[in-house]
């Protein structure tokens, strides 16, 4: 709006000095047209009257002719009619009467001329003559008042009508302004202000056809700049939040694995003592049916810390991988036989997609293994009666990161048909000791030698989860040309 009031001053200044020129202009040629008609007026009426007492005077005599003036003087309105001469005559014998007036050379127009009585009048003289000889002479005059008269008059209607021809255009020039600039300014200063508070959408539309319509093109890609940079730098934000996450992950991981390998060091020789005192015990033949229960209950209690034991020392040391080439497919396959007991117990059916082609990748055999069947265990276990366990392996297509390029890799997918994770579960569940399960059901150290003899592999590890669906757990392992 400012800027309106601004160019709207700027333009009514141009606008009155224009009229004010053009008003001075035509006023000063309206005062030279108005004395030049006023000397024209005078001539004829001087001219007139001249040759009317000239004739007067030579047939009726001097008297008849100054009255026959006296009656003209009365008919004119505004102008003053006299004869030059005061002395009357009847006859040219008598002496020339004027004789000092006519002495002199007479002008026809005389200007500004201060006459007998005082009053400054424009004056025209026209000589009188009768039968060639200059009786006199006539003067018709006006004041100059009347001429001044009309100058104020004429000031008057020109800065009217100025002033009139000034707010007409203004207002224009207002009303225009507020249209053409006001309005356009408003909505790029509001879509400025929403950038300001982080607002981008939606688009800023302007159909003017002029430079506004570019700065709101041009905001509108600024905008479309600001959401790509945002979402990028989102983007590296997650990033660097996973990459915080997993650096804390690995660092838990690393203290309990020390601490681990402490325990189940320092937990292995009681456990063997405990373990063959059992066997001893339950090599007893004197024992009592209720004995032989708590025999084989110690036995099978040491039997299972043992193997905590030996997850702990897996988790917990630096292995040195003996890496083969394997399949893909036939190593599922194996991991999927040696599970199919437990799953043909718990009533859970087994299915592993048919694949033509092989898809080898380098790995230590044991530990895959390994890998996988802590997988297929959990998806039997998690899976109720009469529900099958899916196993598929894919060759996953080249896939570029904005950074870097990952390799070519392979997926081994186990999907399961049970109550799903929870998505509070589903960040932790490869923490060590970590576990959803009943007390005496899990040690949760299952998904976390998954996790890291994947990671000792170089791959990764997914698992996506519907609640009421299933779960599918994804590893993902480098692929051999």
């Amino acid at each position: 709006m400012r800027l309106t009031l601004k160019l709207t001053l700027a333009y009514l200044l141009a606008v009155a000095a224009v009229i004010a020129l053009q008003g001075y202009v035509r006023f000063q040629l309206g005062v030279t047209s108005h004395a030049l008609d006023e000397d024209r007026d005078h001539a004829r009426v001087a001219t007139a009257l001249a040759r009317l007492v000239s004739q007067t005077w030579e047939l009726d005599g001097a008297s008849h002719a100054l009255e026959a003036l006296s009656e003209a003087e009365a008919a004119e309105t505004g102008l003053r009619i006299r004869f030059g001469c005061e002395t009357p005559v009847d006859s040219l014998d008598d002496a020339p009467p004027c004789s000092e007036l006519l002495a002199r050379p007479i002008t026809r127009v005389v200007t500004g001329q201060v006459l007998d009585d005082g009053t400054q009048r424009r004056a025209t003289l026209e000589p009188v003559l009768v039968r060639g000889h200059a009786v006199g002479v006539l003067e018709v005059s006006e004041p100059v008042a009347t001429e001044q008269a009309w100058r104020r008059d004429a000031i008057a209607r020109l800065s009217f009508f100025g002033m009139i021809i000034v707010v007409a255009t203004s207002l224009m020039a207002l009303l225009t302004g507020l249209w053409l600039v006001a309005r356009p300014t408003a909505i790029l200063v509001e879509k400025a202000r929403a950038v300001g508070r982080g607002d981008l959408s939606p688009a800023l539309v302007l159909r003017t056809g002029d430079e506004f319509s570019l700065l709101a093109d041009a905001m509108n890609t600024m905008c479309d700049r600001i959401a790509e940079a945002r979402a990028r730098a989102a983007g590296d934000a997650e990033g660097r939040t996973r990459a915080i996450e997993q650096l804390r992950h690995a660092e838990r991981l690393a203290t309990v694995g020390t601490l681990a390998s402490g325990v189940a060091h320092e937990l292995g020789t009681p456990l063997s003592v405990i373990e063959a005192r059992a066997e001893l015990l339950a090599s007893c033949t004197h024992l009592t049916e209720r004995e032989k229960k708590h025999v084989a209950a110690i036995a099978d209690a040491s039997e299972r810390m043992t193997r905590i034991v030996r997850q702990l020392l897996l988790f917990a040391r630096e292995n040195t991988l003996a890496m083969v080439p394997l399949d893909a497919h036939k190593t599922l396959l194996d991991a999927v036989a040696f599970v199919a007991p437990i799953a043909g117990a718990r009533g859970v059916n087994l299915s592993i997609a048919e694949r033509s082609t092989k898809s080898r990748f380098e790995g230590d055999p044991v530990l895959v293994q390994q890998a996988l069947v802590n997988v297929l265990m959990n998806a039997i276990q998690a899976s109720p009666s009469g529900a099958t366990v899916h196993g598929d392996v894919s060759d996953d297509a080249l896939s570029f990161s904005s950074s870097f390029p990952r390799p070519p890799s392979l997926s081994m997918t186990i999907s399961d048909e049970g109550p799903g994770i929870d998505d509070e579960h589903r960040a932790r569940i490869f923490e060590p000791f970590f576990t959803t399960k009943a007390p005496g059901e899990g040690t949760g150290l299952g998904l976390s030698v998954v996790h890291a003899i994947v990671s000792e592999h170089r791959g990764s590890i997914d698992v996506a989860s519907e609640r009421g669906v299933g779960s599918t757990f994804t590893l993902r392992f480098p692929r051999l040309p």
